[in-house]
């Protein structure tokens, strides 16, 4: 059976997030950081290689990871979480 997951527009697929974080420095002091927390998505280019790729967004760059600059995915879907990641 062949079920097609595939999200085919590529506007909907997450790019992460940002996070306040605590951090604490070996003498105790604290400090706030905000930090981008990637979301892994799996993708397909837009080619004849019918390649598949774990990628996710560099906000840095504006592209997604494992593809260049100017490349954007095909399609994506969602990276799966671990079953009992549930439970």
């Amino acid at each position: 059976m062949i079920v097609d997951n595939w999200n085919y527009n590529i506007t909907e697929a997450p790019r992460g997030s940002t996070r306040e974080v605590t951090l604490t420095d070996a003498k105790g002091k604290e400090a706030k950081r905000t930090v981008f927390v990637a979301e892994f998505v799996i993708v397909c280019c837009d080619d004849d290689s019918l390649t598949v790729l774990k990628s996710w967004w560099l906000q840095s760059e504006s592209r997604w990871v494992n593809l260049g600059t100017k490349e954007t995915p095909l399609a994506w879907m969602p990276w799966p979480a671990h079953p009992k990641a549930e439970l």
